[in-house]
């Protein structure tokens, strides 16, 4: 309910995406809004699918990981000299991740990479430089910390990508199905349907017969859907609080996962707090709240 509060009574610059070099670009709220994700980033990470009810917003769990900001905490303490959150964060902003982890250029190279359709950039292990005594040699404390957002981001992004391509694909909410009299086992809600690809990476072949084709590499995660619209995710949570270079990060992986912008709110840290004020003020009132005054 606080994302619908802000996006019907919230100030007009709330929604930001962060562009190429960390700079904020105000966008407007997607319309229509629902359904969308809200990605929740703080110890670790929940992502959440929010609909469009009768009686109001309504949400459900998808899923989530461990891996969030207790994880990056916890590993920055065990492998480097930071011992705060602060202390992490700027440990982080002056490395390199790219000295700690292998990239799919190291593997395929620039032409490579090219050839089959992914960023040069684009992590292919987490820390797999480190395998070797002379990735170790050039790799700093600085690097590994910045190696380390990199991979709890990440782990948020892709996440996000895959349930929001599975939700694009669906025409109705996930429900749970009928009951019958008698019948006391749980039924699980359901979860939106991904067509899953193979784990291996599949090659699209292109180009006439008597030419020369090339092998155009899609990128792990549910098939394409035939939906026009792409679902809005929203990341949020106390691990993004005054984190420039984590959102910056996951804007960057969303670009490389071409899932549309990340988006992001001038309000995230009280957003819970937002929507537990606005659902008490319509349970003692009994109708909605009217800000219009205000």
């Amino acid at each position: 309910s606080g994302l619908a509060f802000l996006h019907d009574h919230g100030p007009k610059d709330e929604v930001y995406e962060v562009l190429v070099g960390g700079h904020r670009n105000q966008v407007q709220w997607p319309d229509p809004l629902f359904p969308c994700i809200l990605v929740n980033i703080g110890s670790g990470v929940s992502i959440l699918r929010l609909d469009h009810g009768e009686d109001g917003p309504t949400l459900a769990r998808l899923g989530g990981t461990a891996t969030g900001g207790a994880t990056f905490l916890g590993l920055s303490r065990l492998l480097t000299s930071a011992k705060t959150f602060a202390e992490a964060l700027e440990l982080a902003s002056r490395g390199d991740p790219d000295r700690a982890n292998k990239l799919v250029s190291d593997i395929y190279g620039t032409h490579g990479c090219q050839n089959l359709g992914l960023p040069a950039n684009l992590t292919a292990a987490h820390f797999g430089k480190l395998i070797s005594q002379e990735g170790m040699i050039g790799c700093s404390e600085a690097d590994v910390a910045a190696a380390l957002l990199v991979m709890v981001t990440q782990a948020s992004a892709v996440l996000a990508r895959a349930f929001a391509q599975g939700i694009a694909g669906m025409s109705e909410p996930p429900t749970a199905p009928e009951q019958e009299d008698g019948d006391d086992e749980a039924v699980p809600l359901a979860q939106p349907l991904l067509r899953h690809r193979s784990k291996t990476m599949p090659l699209k072949l292109e180009g006439s017969q008597g030419r020369r084709r090339s092998a155009t590499a899609h990128l792990l995660g549910p098939a394409p859907n035939p939906s026009t619209r792409r679902t809005p995710v929203f990341f949020v949570g106390g691990f993004l609080a005054e984190n420039d270079k984590a959102m910056d990060l996951i804007a960057t992986s969303f670009r490389h996962l071409d899932c549309g912008p990340a988006l992001f709110l001038k309000h995230a840290d009280f957003l819970g707090a937002i929507g537990a004020l606005a659902a008490s003020f319509e349970e003692e009132n009994g109708t909605e709240v009217d800000t219009s005054a205000t």
